[in-house]
């Protein structure tokens, strides 16, 4: 960020475990049936996503419920602090299909993980999980230089149109 400094305190919330059948490894599907405080941490990664990148606006909403086009993930790690849940990051799928020049897709609009948890394999852990899940998914910039990185290496994604500059 420039040289910017700014203190990242990451959201701790309480999960109830019995309530809750979409946990892959460290990620957890974050749906509309979870507690506001489940909802509130990801937002708070959201928060961080939009400070780190200067979005005008944060990309997620605990009150979006369009569940047809939004899939909502939360990467954590269960029972850190205090028998609080931690969560280090989150992205977001929507579903597009109001573009005219490709076919209606899934796109992975934004992802954020704390920046001691990046280059550690936690999205490489979950990248098939997402493929099987939303197929040859769009990957939508702005990409970070970690996952310009990353998608170079071989990952099943898709880049709509111009977007394929955003690689390089």
């Amino acid at each position: 960020m420039n040289g910017e400094r700014y203190k990242i305190i990451l959201p701790k919330f309480k999960l109830p475990y019995l309530q809750v059948p979409n946990i892959y490894k460290n990620l957890l599907e974050v749906e509309n049936i979870h507690t506001k405080q489940v909802r509130l941490a990801l937002y708070k990664i959201a928060c961080f996503f939009q400070r780190e990148f200067r979005y005008d606006f944060i990309q997620y909403s605990m009150n979006d419920d369009d569940r047809e086009s939004l899939r909502s993930f939360m990467f954590f790690f269960p029972g850190y602090y205090e028998e609080k849940d931690i969560a280090f990051g989150g992205c977001c799928f929507r579903y597009r299909d109001k573009w005219t020049d490709v076919h209606p897709h899934w796109a992975l609009q934004w992802i954020w993980l704390h920046p001691f948890e990046r280059s550690k394999g936690h999205l490489q852990e979950v990248w098939d999980m997402f493929v099987k899940e939303f197929g040859n998914f769009y990957v939508e910039p702005p990409l970070s230089r970690a996952m310009k990185f990353f998608l170079r290496r071989g990952k099943k994604y898709s880049i709509h149109g111009d977007f394929r500059k955003y690689l390089k």
